[in-house]
């Protein structure tokens, strides 16, 4: 679904934003997480279920490799490092260069160099772990981002997406 298009204007957004809307606050991530998700299977139905384990691989590897900073980066945090992004770069490979494949998928490549950057920033303890699954969902398959990019690193959004406000003013500038 293209931005421009009639069905993405005139349909998904403004059902969207009502639902988005009308959600009490504690369940607006999960409503966008659940919105993007719809977003990408309108246009590829057939990868969705790739992102979904980009997310849960991510989240499970680390979650798993998290350590406060106090406590340093051990050999295992590092393997678990190697292993999530031979995970990440592995799919992406595969879809670009093995030619067994006649169409890449939506976004591939921003959300495996988004998640990479995650967990990059969580083996350096830059970043904590996130430990709301749907709140790691959200940051990786943002409809509005995630097929135009930019590439967000996840410390710059970690706050808003866990208390962002929004205002009538701040939505009509976004739309317009």
């Amino acid at each position: 679904m293209v931005f421009s298009s009639f069905e993405f204007l005139f349909r998904f957004l403004p059902a969207f934003l009502i639902i988005y809307f009308i959600t009490p606050k504690k369940f607006r991530n999960a409503v966008l997480f659940l919105g993007s998700i719809a977003f990408y299977t309108y246009g590829e139905a057939q990868y969705v279920l790739l992102l979904l384990a980009s997310v849960t691989v991510n989240y499970v590897i680390a979650r798993s490799m998290y350590k406060t900073p106090e406590d340093g980066r051990g050999r295992r945090q590092a393997v678990l490092l190697v292993l999530a992004l031979c995970y990440d770069f592995g799919m992406l490979f595969f879809f670009k260069y093995s030619g067994l494949t006649t169409k890449l998928p939506l976004g591939i490549s921003f959300y495996t160099f988004q998640i990479a950057a995650y967990v990059i920033d969580v083996y350096r303890g830059i970043v904590p772990a996130e430990k709301s699954y749907v709140n790691l969902g959200t940051y990786l398959t943002m409809f509005p981002q995630l097929i135009a990019g930019p590439i967000v690193k996840y410390h710059d959004v970690e706050q808003e997406i866990d208390s962002r406000r929004t205002t009538p003013q701040e939505t009509a500038l976004g739309i317009r």
